[in-house]
């Protein structure tokens, strides 16, 4: 998997060789699944992270507490 930032202050950005999963335990439609996901976005004052689920139709909020809500969409066959 790769993941590619673009942000026009370089400063803000640290590499890091580890990753941790933050949401899914496997691809689908289930509510914490993803299906081809293609855009992360971070909301820097909530640190709430927007994930689009391009497969699902779907725009899931991870919330810095863990919670995970559908911000907009739905997932196939929901």
């Amino acid at each position: 998997m790769e993941i590619t930032i673009l942000d026009e202050r370089p400063g803000n950005l640290k590499w890091s060789t580890t990753a941790t999963t933050i949401i899914g335990n496997g691809y689908g439609s289930g509510f914490n699944q993803l299906s081809l996901p293609t855009g992360l976005f971070i909301e820097p004052k909530t640190q709430i992270l927007y994930i689009s689920d391009n497969s699902n139709n779907r725009i899931q909020k991870r919330y810095p507490n863990g919670e995970i809500k559908t911000a907009a969409g739905q997932a196939n066959g929901e």
